[in-house]
């Protein structure tokens, strides 16, 4: 169970897993249960980069190296946070950054991005804060099953993330995030956390297909036990409990 946190703010706290940079990522062994290709995706996660400042980290994505990848998140070397999505023939149809770095600086930083190809739309949102710079964005389909799925790593486990992951939710329905309203549904105007829900329900009024978490008094373990819709991942090498973010 997951226990709001009262203090001035009243504010909510989940806790998170430790991706070491070295040998740990998820991998789900399939598609989400209910994913299909389409236009339209929104993400929102907690991160704390560790370490690797200068290197390519995956966070979430599928097919490939995180340059080839069909649909994901990753940071580059840049340390920009990178956006990407290809059609089915592998073409780059979404080539999203952040116009902002983030370093290993020991801070929790928000990440929240949206997009609608359809209505040539596209939003990366970091600590509240519109970063969005777009590179391509073409009305056309994002190869969402590609057979697999990985948090921390790419396919051929190059890649890895050096960070603590918290509240990591994902779903193929587009919430247009340039309203305010729609970003409180993820982080709080004072730019910490907000209740999900048990499963991650409260954004959309269902469960979305992804919704990873570790409650208070859980395991790192847990981070890999998918409270939405879309299926369990299973972890390559151990994830650590780390404290996640709160005021």
């Amino acid at each position: 169970m997951t226990f709001p946190v009262t203090t001035h703010r009243n504010l909510y706290r989940n806790m998170a897993a430790t991706f070491d940079g070295t040998n740990d990522y998820m991998a789900r062994g399939a598609d989400l249960t209910g994913i299909a290709d389409g236009k339209t995706a929104t993400y929102s996660f907690w991160v704390k980069f560790n370490g690797g400042d200068g290197a390519n980290q995956a966070l979430i994505g599928s097919n490939s190296t995180v340059a080839n990848w069909r649909n994901g998140i990753f940071r580059r070397t840049t340390n920009l946070l990178g956006v990407s999505g290809r059609n089915a023939a592998g073409t780059s149809i979404l080539n999203l950054s952040s116009s902002v770095t983030v370093y290993a600086d020991g801070l929790w930083h928000h990440v929240l991005v949206s997009y609608d190809l359809a209505a040539s739309v596209a939003y990366v949102y970091l600590d509240d804060a519109d970063v969005t710079t777009i590179t391509t964005l073409t009305n056309d389909t994002i190869d969402f099953t590609t057979g697999n799925l990985f948090i921390g790593a790419d396919n051929t486990a190059a890649a890895k993330l050096n960070a603590d992951l918290s509240a990591f939710w994902f779903d193929h329905t587009y919430l247009n995030i340039a309203q305010v309203g729609n970003r409180r549904k993820f982080i709080d105007g004072g730019r910490m956390p907000v209740y999900l829900g048990a499963n991650g329900e409260r954004p959309l009024g269902s469960s979305p297909l992804l919704y990873q978490k570790v409650s208070l008094g859980g395991a790192a373990s847990d981070f890999a036990t998918n409270q939405g819709t879309g299926g369990n991942f299973t972890i390559t090498g151990a994830l650590a409990l780390a404290t996640g973010p709160a005021g």
